[in-house]
């Protein structure tokens, strides 16, 4: 509706409430990572795990499908249990995205690790849609645009991390720099929740 919409002069009241400013950051920063690693994930697989072609489809198709099972599960959960929706989900994609180097050449272990990583992928995005509407209902058009734009300089900024790093330092490399990006996430919320016994900080 138009009195929930908001305007270009409601983004400093924006940015004064924590949480938004939180979930600003943390979605710049867990889509940076995400799309570092999986803006090569076929050369990562190919080139550094051997895989064929078909294999390395495949994992694509596990990884897309998960997402559904992310859906299903934070829907249940998101509610009633915010930060555990929120850190769990990226601690997972955490261990995924570290273990996919090593792993890269094991089809068996890289579908349990495709399932997770899409599953917890998609439970993210879901908790910070959650939060973006919980901490700016009065402005939900404005607060929602800038979401896209940072998400989406995520994805590009990714992509070019991922770039600079893969020519720098090779394929196998690259999961290595998304898991620290996601895992500075992960430890930031855990030590926001240890303090105040939730993970989101206050929406004022």
């Amino acid at each position: 509706t138009s009195n929930r919409a908001g305007s270009l002069k409601s983004l400093p009241s924006l940015f004064k409430r924590p949480a938004l400013v939180q979930l600003y950051l943390l979605t710049m920063v867990v889509i940076l990572g995400q799309f570092t690693v999986y803006s090569y994930i076929t050369p990562i697989l190919m080139n550094v795990g051997h895989l064929s072609e078909n294999a390395t489809v495949w994992f694509l198709f596990i990884f897309g499908i998960a997402g559904i099972i992310g859906t299903v599960i934070s829907s249940r959960t998101v509610d009633k249990h915010r930060s555990g929706t929120l850190v769990i989900p990226m601690l997972i994609m955490t261990v995924c995205v570290g273990l996919l180097t090593v792993t890269s050449s094991h089809f068996g272990v890289l579908v349990i690790l495709g399932t997770f990583w899409g599953a917890s992928m998609t439970a993210i995005s879901m908790a910070f849609q959650t939060l973006l509407l919980d901490t700016a209902r009065d402005a939900a058009d404005v607060a929602t645009s800038m979401f896209s734009g940072i998400f989406n300089i995520g994805i590009g900024g990714g992509a070019f991390i991922g770039s600079r790093v893969s020519a720098e330092f090779g394929f196998a490399a690259v999961p290595y720099v998304a898991c620290a990006l996601i895992g500075v996430c992960v430890l930031a919320c855990a030590a926001i929740w240890l303090k105040r016994g939730s993970a989101i900080l206050p929406t004022r």
